[in-house]
């Protein structure tokens, strides 16, 4: 009878949640989110970031179209034309349904890289950590190989060699970010493995994979959210730099191809270049400071308060 006692108590630490003391709760996710609210940073990249949401998402309603169409007189300023408030580039095409639209395909491609990004660096990071021995070593020699080719270079390669597209820079940006999210899920695995809840997930016959899914990557999220917030914001940044050495998708318009048009015309015309540039900082630095909040909150000191 005691046995069964004692089994039943192993199963249900190992059940749920499975967090032992790490465990997340109702209230450590209010905590979570209240903190981040209180965060100043955090509520000025919040409203930062809506804005461009907002504004990706109205881009078909309030500049319908297609926004590479010529649509006026060619290098008109910004307030020179009402039909046009940020003026045309020169070739006639207005620069705000280049704003707009250019802010759906950067953060098309930030959250989407990211997502592919982060599966695949959990996913090889998991198996490396948790299994360790041979298999942790031949992943990690694999990892490291990745971190001695320069990224950016790496990236520009594989667009140029494949036909450029929004979809071919997702796969490229994914595929030069997983590593660095790989590392540090092999790292919070090789930590996580030892705790009792853990060892009382396999004492009650629990396998790998639920052990993995249920039991540790719960608990290992928060360094793994605060890291995704600045890949996402990494990856908007290569792909504007990719758009502006002409590897982006042609066939779209990106605040990136924007700025590679107008820096002909940045002596006379340097609203061509400032104004997809100042989006691009804007929505980078809102990522910035929402990751920022992210850390602040999910730090160590508060996750045992």
């Amino acid at each position: 009878m005691a046995l069964a006692e004692m089994n039943t108590t192993l199963a249900e630490n190992a059940r749920g949640p499975g967090a032992g003391e790490f465990a997340p709760s109702r209230k450590r996710r209010r905590s979570v989110f209240f903190t981040v609210l209180r965060h100043s940073g955090a509520l000025v990249g919040l409203m930062v970031l809506g804005a461009i949401i907002a504004m990706a998402a109205t881009a078909p309603l309030i500049r319908p179209g297609d926004p590479l169409a010529l649509a006026g007189t060619p290098l008109l300023w910004p307030g020179q034309d009402l039909a046009h408030p940020l003026g045309t580039d020169n070739m006639g095409r207005d620069v705000l349904a280049g704003i707009m639209h250019g802010a759906r395909v950067s953060l098309l491609v930030g959250v989407a890289a990211t997502a592919l990004g982060v599966l695949g660096g959990v996913s090889v990071g998991a198996v490396a950590g948790y299994f360790g021995g041979r298999i942790d070593n031949l992943i990690v020699r694999f990892i490291e190989i990745f971190q001695t080719i320069p990224g950016f270079v790496l990236l520009v390669v594989l667009v140029a060699v494949i036909q450029p597209s929004i979809w071919t820079v997702i796969i490229g940006i994914a595929l030069t970010s997983w590593d660095t999210i790989a590392r540090l899920t092999r790292a919070e695995f090789r930590t996580l493995r030892q705790q009792d809840y853990v060892s009382a997930a396999r004492s009650v016959g629990y396998g790998d994979a639920h052990i993995i899914l249920r039991e540790i990557i719960p608990n290992a999220l928060p360094p793994l959210v605060v890291t995704a917030t600045i890949m996402v914001a990494s990856a908007i940044l290569s792909e504007s730099a990719l758009a502006f050495l002409g590897l982006g998708d042609p066939n779209s318009v990106s605040w990136g191809a924007m700025i590679g048009t107008g820096r002909e015309y940045i002596r006379t015309h340097w609203y061509l270049t400032a104004i997809p540039g100042g989006f691009i900082v804007a929505t980078v630095f809102a990522l910035n400071l929402i990751g920022d909040a992210l850390n602040d909150a999910l730090s160590p000191h508060l996750a045992r308060t």
